[in-house]
């Protein structure tokens, strides 16, 4: 009866470890599928790649910027991002990403990331969405400045 009881605890204590395990392994593909959206939107501007970005953002996205060097707050739409992409307007850069922060649900994330080449930091707060299996950004609001 004793030994009943010993394998019964140790039956409990394996599903709820295999549970646990399979929980910590979700939300690390989910903080890894973050990383891979907006990273793969950050080289997409750096390289000038269009679709690459496209795929990133959700189809109503909005990027905002506060430039303090030029004391301009800008904001385009998806369509609008993408055109100044395709007319050589933005990006072309080589800069260095930072993850500052990342927070989510099964959802919806928030991503602090800073963005800097040799003179010039971007701090952005970019705000996704998990769209069928697909995590899509719907806003990057950034701000600008000399390092």
């Amino acid at each position: 009866m004793k030994f009943k009881g010993i394998l019964t605890l140790f039956v409990i204590l394996a599903l709820l470890s295999i549970n646990l395990f399979a929980e910590v392994m979700d939300n690390n593909s989910s903080e890894s599928a973050i990383k891979q959206t907006v990273t793969n939107y950050l080289s997409g501007i750096d390289n000038r790649d269009t679709k690459t970005v496209e795929n990133s953002l959700a189809a109503t996205a909005d990027v905002i910027t506060v430039n303090t060097v030029t004391n301009k707050t800008n904001e385009l739409s998806h369509d609008d991002m993408i055109l100044q992409l395709q007319k050589g307007q933005i990006g072309g850069w080589k800069r260095d990403v930072n993850f500052a922060s990342i927070d989510y649900n099964e959802n919806t994330a928030i991503v602090k990331v800073e963005v800097s080449d040799q003179k010039l930091v971007r701090t952005s707060y970019i705000s996704l969405i998990n769209d069928a299996g697909q995590w899509k950004i719907v806003s990057d609001v950034s701000s600008i400045a000399v390092k």
